[in-house]
């Protein structure tokens, strides 16, 4: 999500000033914010996978050790899963939009210039990543 917002509204112009004194990371994300519809496809791509697999390593976590807690004080096994699951979903959406959306996004919009530089050597270069 910083990256998507980061290269969407940092200052071309800029970035362009920063390269031109030899500022690597500025040459990379200026690079990058010429393939935008590229980059935008990988960090939805992203952002995508990571939700499901959060749900995914939650619920058998946080769903399974809350339904236990739940049977052992004499709520039927049924519920008590029901109920986990439930939760663990809610606490694993919740951390997700917050921490994986929310904080980068306003981040990414607070200080554009510097994430896109930050975030320019995790994202891969034209023709593949770096090594």
């Amino acid at each position: 999500m910083a990256q998507e917002f980061g290269y969407i509204t940092v200052d071309r112009s800029r970035l362009k000033a920063a390269a031109a004194t030899g500022d690597a990371g500025a040459v990379r994300a200026l690079g990058i914010t010429g393939r935008t519809s590229f980059m935008l496809f990988g960090a939805q791509l992203g952002i995508t996978v990571t939700g499901l697999l959060v749900g995914y390593v939650a619920e058998p976590l946080i769903g399974a050790g809350l339904g236990e807690l739940l049977g052992g004080v004499g709520i039927p096994q049924a519920s008590s899963v029901a109920i986990g699951t439930i939760v663990a979903l809610l606490f694993a959406t919740v951390v997700q939009m917050v921490l994986g959306e929310l904080f980068p996004k306003n981040l990414a919009i607070a200080r554009p210039e510097p994430v896109a530089r930050a975030l320019a050597g995790s994202t891969a270069p034209e023709g593949g990543w770096a090594g």
